[in-house]
C-alpha cells in the first residue's frame, strides 16, 4: 500500500470529550491521510491526494465519533450513543462544516446519499441536512437537475431511463431520514425567529429537491421509491477498475433488494419529520415542513 492509502492507528479523540473510551480495542481509532486533510479542511491536500494512483475516495476509517457534528448531542427518540463508527474523508468534511472540502469530494466521486458499511446506516446527506449545509445540498440538487435535463435530451432520442432519479434519501439504523435530521441544523436554531424560519425554509426546501421524504408513514410511496432505486440500480453499468465502487453499489442494491420491509418499518415507526422537529424544539423547520 502507498502512504496515502495505508491507515494509521492516530490519537483522534472526541472533540467534544463526550465519546471517549476507557477501554480501546486494538487497532482503533485508525483513519488515512485524506481523512486527516478532509476533516481541517485542506482542501488543496485534498485534490493531491486524489490525483494519485490507487485512491478510494470512500476510503474508511473508524473512529470514536463524529463530533463536532450536531446530531451526535441533539438525539430525541434515541438510545444513549455508541462510540465508534465508520466513517469516510466526507463524513468527516460534512461533520465539521467543510463545505469546499466536501465539494472537491463529491466532485472525485464520493458517495454522498447512500450508507456505507458500518456507519449505522447514516448518510452523507443527512449530515449535511443535521449541519444546515444548505449551500452544498442546493449546489448538489443544480447539478443533479442540469445532469438529468441532459440526460433527458438524450433519451427523448433513445427512448431509454436516465441514470439518475429522485430518491436520494433514506433512512438511518434509527429511521432518521434527511428532514429528521434537518432539527439538528444549527443556523435553524439561533433564536432569532425570523433568520431561523428564512434558514430552515432554504434547507428544507433543498432536501425537497433531492427527493426528501415528509410523510414516512406513507408506506405506498415508501414501496415506489424502493421500486424506483431498484431500477436505476439495476440500469446503472458498473465502475470499470473501481471494484470499491463497484463493491458499494452492489452491498446496497442487496440492502434495497432485500430489506424493503425493514426500510418501512424504521421510517414508519418514527415520528414524522415535523413531529420530531416540534420534539426536538425546532419549530422553524417544523413550519418550513
Amino acid at each position: 500500500a502507498s502512504l496515502f492509502t495505508r491507515e494509521f492507528l492516530v490519537s483522534w479523540s472526541c472533540i467534544r470529550g463526550d465519546h471517549d473510551l476507557s477501554y480501546r480495542p486494538a487497532g482503533v481509532p485508525r483513519a488515512t491521510m485524506l481523512h486527516a486533510a478532509a476533516a481541517f479542511k485542506h482542501d488543496e491536500v485534498v485534490e493531491w491526494i486524489l490525483c494519485h494512483p490507487g485512491i478510494t475516495v470512500d476510503c474508511d476509517a473508524y473512529l470514536w465519533c463524529l463530533c463536532p457534528s450536531t446530531h451526535m448531542r441533539l438525539t430525541p427518540w434515541s438510545c444513549s450513543l455508541e462510540p465508534g463508527t465508520s466513517v469516510t474523508p466526507l463524513h468527516l468534511a460534512l461533520a465539521h462544516g467543510n463545505e469546499s472540502t466536501a465539494r472537491v469530494l463529491i466532485e472525485h466521486g464520493a458517495v454522498w446519499d447512500r450508507p456505507l458499511p458500518l456507519s449505522r446506516g447514516i448518510t452523507g446527506l443527512h449530515l449535511m441536512a443535521c449541519n444546515g449545509l444548505s449551500q452544498l445540498i442546493h449546489w448538489i440538487a443544480d447539478e443533479n437537475d442540469a445532469r438529468q435535463q441532459c440526460q433527458t435530451e438524450v433519451i427523448d432520442r433513445q427512448r431509454q431511463r436516465p441514470d439518475g432519479g429522485g430518491e436520494h434519501d433514506w433512512p438511518d439504523d434509527r429511521g432518521r431520514s434527511a428532514l429528521h435530521f434537518a432539527s439538528f441544523a444549527p443556523a435553524t436554531r439561533t433564536g432569532a425567529h425570523g433568520d431561523d424560519l428564512a434558514a430552515a425554509a432554504r434547507l428544507v426546501n433543498g432536501l425537497m429537491r433531492l427527493g426528501a421524504l415528509w410523510n414516512t408513514k406513507d408506506r405506498a410511496a415508501i414501496a415506489r421509491r424502493i421500486a424506483a432505486a431498484k431500477q436505476r440500480l439495476m440500469a446503472e453499468e458498473p465502475s470499470c477498475g473501481d471494484e470499491d465502487r463497484t463493491d458499494g453499489r452492489l452491498r446496497w442494491f442487496l440492502a434495497v433488494c432485500h430489506e424493503q420491509e425493514l426500510m418501512e418499518e424504521r421510517w414508519a415507526l418514527r415520528p414524522l419529520p415535523v413531529e420530531y422537529a416540534l420534539y426536538a424544539g425546532n419549530g422553524a423547520v417544523a413550519v418550513a415542513i
